[in-house]
């Protein structure tokens, strides 16, 4: 069991010693106990329930402990909880402690689904005895307890009920001169309302252990760094210092091992307006550190990033028919998804992100749902490919297209994409797949990823939908716009078949977004699609393309014609201009 505080709320992770049963990874207070405290008493009342809840939940045996660690109730929880997160550090007497605690309580899913109803039915409870007559005398060391709890759900109500009570003036007397027992009053009174001693047989916790290790948890800081900074639209990039601050909650930050360069990267360089700006996406790198909240990500970790994430609970994760997050979507302002923020600087100025990601620097900050795990067998300068280009290729010939055995495909464009979705074609088993470019170099390496024809307009005495329709009898069953010319889709959709002809287009265009075509294309059974990262869910999906890498049945070295180190990344933009590469591998100084 994990357990930490964080914004007024305990969460808990439940380890396997709960075998079969289904818990949910976090519970927090009730709102109730969540609301909003101005005065200091109520702050303190607030940090004390924190802490009687966690006793409930472990071992009311350690009360004096509690008694004693409560004259310094911020260092103590913050001991107690920060040695429990270290529990995956092989601390073996907190571990063996925790799941011993765990399977004596028996705790199930009920239990948690009451876990936050405790302490109101400990007030109320309370304030029965109080209404019986007879049972003051039993009663009246309960009281303060009752009234703090009170304090917590309606900010002095009862201290108002309690006044209008015949005694209320002897009481108030008694409270005033009971102010320092109040703390462990409140324990002791919800422990006894709250839970039975099914804990008494268990172990004492060794706060004094976690105490310790507290204080030798180390806290993220600002990093100093190198970056390749974007000034200006089309104007080569400036190496500089840059400032990298920690990782905010649901982030971490990266350690950047290697980044390709896309050729998104140098049509947003070109064209956008946001600036200073760190481009680059396509990267794969070491987690460094992790923000508040993080539990899928350690330290030392491998991941891969990715330009659109995957949250896994909003509408569009949930459906199972899109790859469209509506939370960690495509980010196109040069922020971060959570707060809108920045987390680069220059002499405290802000730097802007691009997608999200900004790889272009040796560190680099990014959500949990834009990272993805992976193997650490995997090269990670292998690897980095597939975390767009590749990735997107392949999936717009598996997932969008679904291309089937034997037909016949045409792709426009053979950069790293194009190339990619001859790949997917060809581990289809499609006979006939043509590729179209005006860079003749292209034609040989085209044909060492599926490529069975290369046609360059530039030698067609005709319209290159034309020519296509001749040598595929009638039309393409399924056709691949991978340049980012809207033009060129209305192309890609005359050189379908009638009938069942599907067009996918992949490209990201630099100008004239909108896009036309004649309506008649469509009444003769033509499908326009379009494709974003190849309709995978990163998070999902990623790992099992990496394992294919592994196991040798995708290509991805034969894409890597340049390994750079990060001083030479103006030279990648360069061999792109120049039509010179596929994908140019940046290293990182190690």
């Amino acid at each position: 069991m994990a357990l930490s505080v964080v914004s007024g709320s305990i969460n808990t992770t439940f380890p396997c010693a709960l075998k079969s049963q289904k818990l949910r990874r976090e519970t927090q207070l009730p709102s109730w106990l969540n609301r909003s405290t101005s005065s200091k008493h109520n702050k303190q009342v607030l940090n004390v329930t924190r802490v009687v809840k966690a006793s409930c939940l472990f071992n009311p045996t350690n009360e004096p402990i509690l008694k004693d660690a409560l004259k310094e109730p911020v260092a103590f929880m913050g001991g107690m909880f920060a040695g429990l997160l270290r529990l995956d550090l092989n601390e073996d007497p907190l571990k063996e402690w925790v799941t011993r605690t765990v399977e004596a309580s028996g705790i199930t899913e009920e239990d948690i689904d009451a876990e936050g109803r405790l302490l109101k039915n400990a007030y109320n409870r309370a304030r029965r005895l109080w209404n019986k007559q007879g049972n003051r005398s039993k009663v009246t060391a309960e009281i303060p307890a009752a009234r703090l709890v009170e304090e917590v759900l309606t900010g002095g109500g009862f201290s108002a009920a309690v006044s209008q009570e015949p005694e209320a003036d002897s009481l108030r007397q008694l409270e005033r001169e009971k102010e320092e027992r109040e703390t462990q009053t409140l324990i002791d009174s919800t422990i006894s309302f709250a839970k039975p001693s099914r804990f008494s047989s268990l172990p004492p916790y060794p706060f004094e252990k976690a105490i310790k290790m507290s204080s030798s948890i180390k806290q993220p800081n600002v990093i100093t760094c190198k970056a390749a900074v974007a000034w200006g639209a089309g104007e080569a990039l400036v190496m500089q210092e840059v400032e990298v601050s920690p990782p905010h909650p649901q982030e971490i930050r990266i350690k950047v091992v290697t980044t390709s360069l896309c050729r998104s990267d140098l049509s947003a360089l070109d064209s956008h307006a946001i600036f200073p700006r760190i481009f680059g996406h396509e990267a794969s790198g070491i987690v460094e550190s992790i923000g508040e909240g993080v539990t899928e990500f350690q330290e030392g970790d491998h991941v891969l990033t990715v330009f659109t994430g995957e949250c896994k609970t909003c509408r569009q994760c949930k459906s199972g028919k899109s790859n469209i997050c509506q939370v960690l979507g495509l980010e196109r302002r040069g922020v971060m998804h959570s707060d809108q923020g920045t987390r680069f600087s220059i002499n405290g100025k802000p730097v802007y992100h691009y997608c999200a990601v900004s790889s272009f620097s040796e560190y680099t900050v990014v959500h949990t749902g834009c990272a993805v795990k992976v193997s650490s067998a995997a090269p990670l300068e292998k690897i980095c490919l597939l975390s767009c280009g590749l990735a997107a290729g392949l999936g717009a010939a598996w997932n969008v297209a679904d291309i089937s055995k034997g037909s016949t495909v045409v792709i426009f464009g053979l950069g790293t994409v194009g190339l990619s979705v001859a790949q997917g074609a060809r581990i289809r088993g499609a006979s006939q797949i043509i590729g179209v470019d005006t860079n003749p170099e292209k034609c040989d390496k085209a044909k060492d990823f599926g490529i069975t024809e290369f046609i360059n307009p530039n030698d067609c005495n005709e319209p290159i939908q034309q020519v296509i329709k001749r040598i595929t009898d009638g039309g393409a069953d399924y056709s691949f716009e991978c340049i980012g010319d809207t033009g060129m889709i209305t192309t890609a959709l005359q050189s379908c078949c009638d009938g069942w002809g599907l067009t996918v287009t992949l490209g990201v265009p630099k100008v004239k977004p909108e896009v036309s075509a004649h309506y008649g294309l469509f009444l003769s059974g033509r499908t326009l699609k379009g494709s974003l990262f190849g309709g995978w869910k990163p998070k999902s999906d990623l790992p099992s393309l990496v394992e294919m890498y592994m196991n040798k049945e995708i290509q991805i070295d034969e894409f890597i014609t340049h390994n750079l180190p990060f001083e030479e990344i103006n030279k990648a933009f360069e061999l792109m201009r120049e039509g010179k590469c596929l994908r140019c591998v940046i290293h990182m100084p190690k």
